[in-house]
């Protein structure tokens, strides 16, 4: 496999090294576009569509209501990574931070005005 001069001249042309440039890639741009400040509320019903920083709340979605548990109030798309997690309604009314649930992203905040996000420093 060629490497070309334009990548990272500590890049190796393996699927290890390939990820490690993806994930520069990604921080990278991370960078460039700050995440939201407010939630973007969505009236769709498939999750699958969201962006960072989209909100379903659960009770203006009979589909999705029917399919999750009642303890939790919305489906939110992390603002920072877009890892889709589930928000207890002390979450979304601010009592409580969100923490993203995915495993490569630190983001920390708590929602303010049921619109507002708030990022809070990583521990």
């Amino acid at each position: 496999m060629r490497r070309n001069d334009s990548g990272p001249k500590n890049a190796e042309a393996t699927p290890h090294g390939h990820v490690e440039h993806r994930l520069t890639v990604l921080e990278h741009q991370q960078e460039e576009f700050p995440p939201p400040a407010s939630l973007h509320y969505v009236l769709d019903d498939s999750p699958n569509h969201l962006t960072p920083g989209d909100i379903i709340v659960l009770k203006d979605s009979l589909t999705l209501r029917g399919q999750v548990e009642s303890d939790f109030f919305a489906v939110l798309a992390c603002p920072r990574c877009g890892i889709l997690d589930l928000l207890t309604p002390a979450q979304y009314f601010g009592v409580v931070s969100v923490i993203c649930g995915s495993d490569s992203c630190s983001c920390t905040f708590r929602i303010e005005n049921e619109s507002r996000i708030v990022y809070l420093p990583a521990n």
